[in-house]
C-alpha cells in the first residue's frame, strides 16, 4: 500500500488525524486422521485498520484488501463511519510517548 498516498488523501479529505494499523500472517495448518495427513495449508494473510478523525469524530474502517486503488474506497468509509456517530466529547489519537522501552524480539519454537 502506497502510504505516503493514503494520507495525502486523507488531509485533502479533511480527515485530521490518521491511524494505521497493518498486520501479516503467515501460518501452516496441518490435519492429521487415522495417523495420516489428511489436510495441509499454508497461508499468509493481510489486514489494514484504519481509524482517524473526521469533524471531531472517531471514524473506523479494516480490509483485508492493501491494493492502491481501495485507499480512496477505505477513506470513504472512514468517514462515512465518523458522520453517524453523535457523540458530544472530542474523540483523539494518542500521540505517542517521547521515549518507549526497548523489547527483545526472539523467535518462538513449538518446543517453548
Amino acid at each position: 500500500m502506497n502510504y505516503e498516498y493514503l494520507f495525502k488523501r486523507a488531509q485533502e479529505l479533511n480527515i485530521t488525524d490518521i491511524e494505521v494499523y497493518t498486520e501479516l500472517k503467515e501460518g501452516l495448518d496441518i490435519s492429521l486422521f487415522n495417523g495420516a495427513v489428511d489436510k495441509n495449508v499454508m497461508y499468509k494473510t493481510t489486514g489494514i485498520a484504519l481509524r482517524g478523525l473526521y469533524n471531531g469524530q472517531m471514524g473506523y474502517v479494516s480490509s483485508e484488501n492493501l491494493a492502491d486503488d481501495k485507499i480512496d474506497y477505505l477513506l470513504e468509509r472512514l468517514i462515512d463511519n465518523a458522520k453517524v456517530l453523535t457523540l458530544d466529547e472530542k474523540s483523539f489519537i494518542y500521540e505517542g510517548s517521547d521515549s518507549y522501552p526497548e523489547v527483545e524480539e526472539r523467535a518462538l519454537t513449538f518446543t517453548e
